[in-house]
Protein backbone atom coordinates (compact mmCIF):
# COMPACT_ATOMS: atom_id res chain seq x y z
CA UNK A 1 0.00 0.00 0.00
CA UNK A 2 1.18 3.23 -1.01
CA UNK A 3 0.17 6.13 0.92
CA UNK A 4 -3.21 4.54 2.05
CA UNK A 5 -3.68 3.29 -1.59
CA UNK A 6 -4.54 -0.38 -2.04
CA UNK A 7 -2.81 -1.98 -4.94
CA UNK A 8 -6.26 -2.03 -6.59
CA UNK A 9 -6.76 1.62 -6.83
CA UNK A 10 -3.14 2.04 -7.97
CA UNK A 11 -3.76 -0.70 -10.83
CA UNK A 12 -7.29 1.51 -11.50
CA UNK A 13 -5.55 4.57 -11.20
CA UNK A 14 -2.91 3.45 -14.14
CA UNK A 15 -5.89 2.39 -16.24
CA UNK A 16 -7.45 5.92 -16.15
CA UNK A 17 -4.34 7.31 -17.31
CA UNK A 18 -4.21 4.78 -20.09
CA UNK A 19 -7.55 5.17 -20.95
CA UNK A 20 -6.99 8.78 -21.05
CA UNK A 21 -4.11 9.09 -22.64
CA UNK A 22 -5.73 6.53 -25.21
CA UNK A 23 -8.67 8.96 -25.33
CA UNK A 24 -6.31 12.12 -26.65
CA UNK A 25 -4.31 10.23 -28.59
CA UNK A 26 -7.69 9.20 -30.92
CA UNK A 27 -9.22 12.58 -31.09
CA UNK A 28 -5.78 14.03 -32.37
CA UNK A 29 -5.86 11.40 -34.99
CA UNK A 30 -9.05 12.15 -35.57
CA UNK A 31 -8.27 15.85 -36.23
CA UNK A 32 -11.90 16.43 -33.73
CA UNK A 33 -12.84 16.67 -30.31
CA UNK A 34 -15.88 17.33 -28.64
CA UNK A 35 -16.33 19.96 -25.82
CA UNK A 36 -19.65 21.64 -24.19
CA UNK A 37 -21.57 20.44 -27.22
CA UNK A 38 -19.27 22.08 -29.80
CA UNK A 39 -17.55 19.80 -32.63
CA UNK A 40 -13.74 21.30 -32.64
CA UNK A 41 -10.43 20.28 -34.48
CA UNK A 42 -7.95 19.04 -32.62
CA UNK A 43 -4.11 18.72 -33.28
CA UNK A 44 -0.70 19.61 -31.69
CA UNK A 45 -1.27 22.73 -31.55
CA UNK A 46 -3.51 22.68 -28.60
CA UNK A 47 -3.84 20.39 -25.59
CA UNK A 48 -6.75 17.79 -26.11
CA UNK A 49 -9.12 19.07 -22.96
CA UNK A 50 -9.77 16.85 -20.19
CA UNK A 51 -13.37 15.82 -18.95
CA UNK A 52 -11.79 18.17 -15.80
CA UNK A 53 -11.60 20.79 -18.27
CA UNK A 54 -15.43 20.96 -19.52
CA UNK A 55 -16.55 20.62 -15.61
CA UNK A 56 -14.65 23.77 -14.57
CA UNK A 57 -16.01 25.56 -18.07
CA UNK A 58 -19.93 24.21 -17.27
CA UNK A 59 -19.47 26.25 -13.86
CA UNK A 60 -17.88 29.81 -15.14
CA UNK A 61 -20.70 29.28 -18.07
CA UNK A 62 -23.35 29.45 -15.37
CA UNK A 63 -21.22 32.79 -13.83
CA UNK A 64 -21.10 34.12 -17.07
CA UNK A 65 -24.97 33.72 -17.57
CA UNK A 66 -25.78 35.27 -14.21
CA UNK A 67 -23.46 38.63 -15.19
CA UNK A 68 -24.68 38.55 -18.48
CA UNK A 69 -28.19 38.20 -17.09
CA UNK A 70 -27.51 41.34 -14.64
CA UNK A 71 -24.92 44.02 -16.91
CA UNK A 72 -25.79 44.88 -20.59
CA UNK A 73 -22.47 43.36 -21.62
CA UNK A 74 -19.92 40.98 -19.53
CA UNK A 75 -16.38 40.54 -21.24
CA UNK A 76 -13.80 38.41 -20.71
CA UNK A 77 -10.75 36.62 -21.58
CA UNK A 78 -9.56 32.51 -22.25
CA UNK A 79 -5.93 32.96 -21.80
CA UNK A 80 -4.02 30.28 -23.02
CA UNK A 81 -7.20 29.14 -25.29
CA UNK A 82 -5.64 26.86 -27.20
CA UNK A 83 -8.22 25.26 -29.56
CA UNK A 84 -10.14 28.09 -28.56
CA UNK A 85 -12.77 25.69 -26.61
CA UNK A 86 -13.80 28.14 -23.85
CA UNK A 87 -13.60 31.13 -25.57
CA UNK A 88 -16.31 29.42 -27.94
CA UNK A 89 -18.30 27.54 -25.69
CA UNK A 90 -19.05 30.89 -24.18
CA UNK A 91 -20.77 32.68 -27.08
CA UNK A 92 -23.49 34.09 -26.10
CA UNK A 93 -25.05 37.51 -27.05
CA UNK A 94 -24.15 39.63 -23.90
CA UNK A 95 -20.57 38.24 -23.39
CA UNK A 96 -17.61 39.02 -25.20
CA UNK A 97 -14.86 36.76 -24.63
CA UNK A 98 -11.52 36.84 -26.18
CA UNK A 99 -9.27 34.16 -26.76
CA UNK A 100 -5.21 34.67 -26.34
CA UNK A 101 -2.51 32.27 -26.35
CA UNK A 102 1.39 32.16 -26.70
CA UNK A 103 1.38 30.05 -29.36
CA UNK A 104 0.98 31.02 -32.90
CA UNK A 105 0.02 28.05 -33.91
CA UNK A 106 -2.77 27.56 -31.45
CA UNK A 107 -4.30 30.99 -32.25
CA UNK A 108 -4.72 29.63 -36.03
CA UNK A 109 -5.81 26.49 -34.90
CA UNK A 110 -8.70 28.57 -32.32
CA UNK A 111 -9.56 30.69 -35.29
CA UNK A 112 -10.35 27.67 -37.80
CA UNK A 113 -12.84 26.14 -35.22
CA UNK A 114 -14.37 29.61 -34.96
CA UNK A 115 -14.49 30.04 -38.74
CA UNK A 116 -16.10 26.55 -38.66
CA UNK A 117 -18.86 27.49 -35.99
CA UNK A 118 -19.91 30.81 -37.81
CA UNK A 119 -18.08 33.03 -35.38
CA UNK A 120 -15.27 34.41 -36.52
CA UNK A 121 -15.50 37.99 -36.78
CA UNK A 122 -18.60 38.52 -34.35
CA UNK A 123 -15.53 39.52 -31.62
CA UNK A 124 -15.92 37.19 -29.28
CA UNK A 125 -13.79 34.74 -30.86
CA UNK A 126 -10.05 33.72 -30.05
CA UNK A 127 -7.48 35.70 -31.57
CA UNK A 128 -4.13 37.67 -30.51
CA UNK A 129 -1.28 36.89 -27.84
CA UNK A 130 -0.90 37.69 -23.77
CA UNK A 131 2.14 40.04 -25.61
CA UNK A 132 0.13 41.89 -27.64
CA UNK A 133 -3.25 43.80 -27.42
CA UNK A 134 -6.55 41.53 -27.74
Amino acid sequence: MLGGITGSEQRLGIIVEVDIFIAERLMRAAGRQHFMGLRLFAGKEALIQRRETELLGRGALEILQRLAAEWDEVTGVDVCTGSGNLALAYHMPKARVFGADFSGEAVVLAQRNARNLGLAGTGRVPGGRPAGAV
